[in-house]
């Protein structure tokens, strides 16, 4: 019975362990194969008490769901970007698991204003969580 206890609960570890990456990589992995540029304008930022905030931006054929970072980030990172705005997202394309497309947003130029907000370092990696804190924020001009 002891065994069987010991069996269970290294099962049940074992299966938590594997649902957190499953979920991190879908939430945070960023491939450098599949990036893009979207340009277009801002019809929603969705906001709520978790997860990132997430931008709709029309373009010249379809809507795209622009994944950027979590809301505090967003609120500190002195982004100017609101509805109606025109701008260019570099992020990478993904699919989900529910077939609809996702873009990891690398950065995003808000064209009416000339500042860009920056997600991701050099590396990929997200801002927010512990990348270079040297470039938190926004620049204004150029992409990388």
């Amino acid at each position: 019975m002891k065994r069987l206890l010991t069996h269970v609960i290294l099962i049940s570890l074992f299966l938590l362990v594997s649902a957190a990456f499953a979920v991190a990589e879908e939430n945070d992995g960023y491939d450098m194969n599949t990036e893009m540029s979207v340009s277009g304008r801002v019809t929603a930022i969705h906001t709520g008490a978790r997860g990132p905030v997430i931008v709709s931006v029309q373009s010249a054929t379809r809507t795209y769901a622009i994944y950027t970072g979590p809301s505090w980030f967003w609120n500190s990172s002195g982004t100017d970007i609101q509805e109606n705005a025109r701008v260019e997202v570099i992020g990478s394309k993904m699919i989900a698991r529910d077939g609809s497309i996702r873009i990891i947003c690398l950065q995003m130029k808000n064209l009416d204003t000339g500042k860009t907000t920056v997600f991701r370092d050099d590396a990929l990696m997200p801002l927010w969580s512990g990348g270079k804190r040297g470039s938190f924020g926004t620049k204004r001009g150029g992409w990388r």
